[in-house]
């Protein structure tokens, strides 16, 4: 099973030992954590009561909230998403927690277990997932949960999973459509937007061609200035248009292509860094025996 912990952001529950041996452990300089943890240390509130300061409050804990230090110092304890594989047995979920409970003492985090999730394979019985389930006090992992702003899953059917990408491209659009920009604004924003937003998803998964061909569809009605159902007449083709400019075009991606360039880079991480956790968990499953250039294609293998 695969568990997606979601840590609760609670800056002001970080505990400074914990926070001074993360950089300790880390290798930063003795004279930097002792400056760092001055800033942190020194912090004192007041609490207005009717209008007028009282008190004075010193903490043991925490880092100040809005201080441009703080999410820096913050990440150095904490992920905000980490995922978590074991095996679905009672014993290992057990195990799972015993080293949390043992992580939020140190640190001061919490578990947010109403966001966290759990997905199993095919093959957990029932009474397996809901005895996890019960022990974790989480909820099983709903279908088409991102996890880093990506599908968590990519079923047989690839078009529903990456809808979003359409969908967002088209909020985008609408909302421009109403605004009067010239020709350079359109090309400004199809380049600094519109294709940049399947850009992440594109350097992980293979995106269905039916995907680029409608996002590109989407792209030559703005770029043209068509507004609805009032179609305009589209001058140039649209292969022209992806060319560059000293070529005669405008220099838009090919969105097809530009998805191949981005998995090249992938397959070129796969022959050159080899100590990389990516390849030393793809090479034994796809190509235990030869590069990746010479894999053989594999149906069990997952969309990824």
């Amino acid at each position: 099973m695969a568990i997606k912990l979601d840590m609760s952001k609670t800056y002001d529950k970080v505990e400074w030992h914990y926070l001074e041996s993360i950089m300790v452990k880390m290798g930063f300089l003795e004279h930097w954590i002792k400056l760092l943890m001055l800033c942190v240390t020194t912090v004192s509130y007041l609490i207005l009561v009717n209008g007028e300061p009282k008190g004075m409050i010193t903490p043991s804990r925490g880092i100040l909230q809005g201080d441009p230090l703080s999410p820096f110092l913050f990440l150095l304890c904490t992920e905000d998403d980490s995922l978590l594989f074991c095996r679905a047995i009672v014993q290992e979920c057990q195990k799972v927690l015993d080293i949390l409970e043992v992580y939020g003492k140190c640190s001061g985090q919490l578990i947010n277990r109403s966001k966290t999730t759990i997905f199993f394979s095919k093959a957990t019985c029932e009474n397996t997932r809901n005895h996890i389930k019960t022990t974790l006090g989480v909820p099983k992992i709903i279908l088409y949960e991102k996890y880093l702003g990506l599908p968590s899953l990519v079923e047989r059917y690839k078009k529903a999973d990456f809808n979003y990408i359409k969908e967002r491209v088209l909020k985008k659009m609408q909302g421009w459509n109403e605004k009067l920009l010239s020709q350079a604004g359109r090309e400004v924003l199809i380049k600094a937007v519109v294709q940049a937003i399947p850009t992440y998803t594109m350097s992980c998964f293979k995106l269905p061609l039916g995907h680029c061909l409608k996002i590109e569809s989407l792209t030559r009605r703005f770029w043209w200035g068509q507004n609805g159902d009032r179609r305009k007449i589209h001058w140039v083709k649209w292969s022209t248009l992806c060319q560059s400019k000293n070529e005669g075009g405008m220099g838009f991606k090919d969105l097809a292509n530009f998805n191949d360039a981005l998995l090249a880079k992938q397959a070129w991480r796969l022959l050159h860094n080899k100590n990389s956790l990516f390849y030393r968990v793809l090479k034994p499953r796809f190509f235990p025996d030869c590069s990746v250039l010479e894999a053989t294609d594999s149906t069990s293998g997952s969309h990824a």
